[in-house]
């Protein structure tokens, strides 16, 4: 369901200057815009963009990547607007217009007192209103999406509940994507045996936004592990749908959708799952998309959850994607699980 460990405990706004600043070196300019929801949420997102010649995109262009599309990354649980930044630098070094956007993590969605949004808040208000923003601010009429755990879950159902045209989204790349947490997942596990005992005791400390040491104080994790620091929160109730369809195996497989090109890219650290996230539930979501025959990928790595997103591995199969690059031989013959129609 997201964050990444590293990065918060290494992570802090001098390190992520120094960072940006060592990736930029003049390759692109970074611009922080908002949009506001109809009830008043203020919702960030960071533009990256190629401080290229025209003439020079031109040529990406000539070579099949597709330069005039807006990419939007999207990153899971406990993060914000610079958790993958990384990965959005180095897109926009080799010449995309990249978006980060903040569905979850930032100050107008996860303060104290704003509100204690429900998944379907992301599903039918964040997500449409962040990507009808990048397609405002960008004049583009379509985006290719990559989206890790619940930032991939939260547009998948978007997309699915004709929240968000689907039309105008050319590829989608789901990496570590939550489904219906059938099979066994480590997490997954452990919240069924707390058998709702975690949110039972973050409702009874009546809070509405909580982080990753909130839930180890609920018990949760061990929290000789958890540090208590300053991080992205989530709201509750987000929490408790997730919650909800692991105790209760109340969810359907997600990912009805149908777009021009569809990836999947799952971990399998604990050979069952990657330590959230279970591989039945990839192999669904793969099987469910883009039934009307268009091309669709689902590809492996050895990797647990937390690190799934910034493996080297998983970062050449998205940039590959996006830019309808050839696969490496080991990718093809190692990671790539399956594919149709291409």
């Amino acid at each position: 369901m997201g964050g990444n460990n590293e990065h918060y405990k290494v992570g802090n706004d001098e390190f992520r200057r120094i960072v940006r600043n060592a990736l930029n070196d003049e390759m692109f300019n970074v611009e922080d815009k908002t949009v506001v929801t109809g009830n008043d949420i203020t919702l960030r997102l960071r533009n990256l963009k190629p401080n290229i010649s025209s003439d020079y995109l031109e040529y990406l262009s000539s070579n099949g990547m597709p330069v005039e599309m807006p990419v939007v990354l999207a990153h899971g649980l406990f993060s914000n607007l610079t958790t993958w930044e990384v990965l959005g630098a180095e897109l926009s070094n080799i010449g995309r217009d990249t978006w980060l956007i903040e569905i979850t993590g930032g100050p107008g969605q996860d303060c104290d007192d704003c509100i204690d949004y429900t998944f379907y808040n992301l599903t039918d208000i964040f997500v449409p209103e962040l990507l009808n923003g990048v397609l405002g601010f960008t004049g583009k009429d379509n985006l290719q999406y990559v989206g890790f755990s619940n930032g991939c879950r939260a547009a998948l159902d978007s997309l699915e509940r004709n929240q968000f045209d689907s039309n105008k989204v050319e590829t989608f790349v789901a990496v570590g994507c939550p489904g219906s947490f059938e099979g066994n997942s480590t997490t997954g596990n452990i919240i069924a045996a707390n058998d709702g005992k975690v949110s039972q005791r973050l409702d009874a400390k009546n809070l509405k936004h909580l982080s990753r040491f909130d839930l180890a104080l609920a018990g949760l994790f061990n929290i000789d592990y958890i540090t208590k620091i300053q991080e992205p929160k989530v709201s509750l109730n987000l929490f408790k749908f997730y919650e909800n369809i692991i105790i209760n195996k109340s969810d359907r497989q997600p990912g009805d959708i149908n777009i021009s090109n569809f990836m999947i890219i799952q971990g399998n650290a604990f050979t069952s799952d990657d330590g959230i996230v279970t591989v039945i539930d990839e192999k669904n979501i793969y099987t469910n998309a883009n039934k009307n025959l268009n091309p669709k990928k689902h590809f492996n790595i050895f990797a647990i959850h937390s690190s799934l997103d910034t493996k080297d591995r998983t970062k050449s199969i998205i940039r590959k994607s996006i830019n309808k690059e050839k696969l490496s031989f080991y990718e093809k013959t190692i990671n790539l699980l399956n594919e149709s129609n291409v």
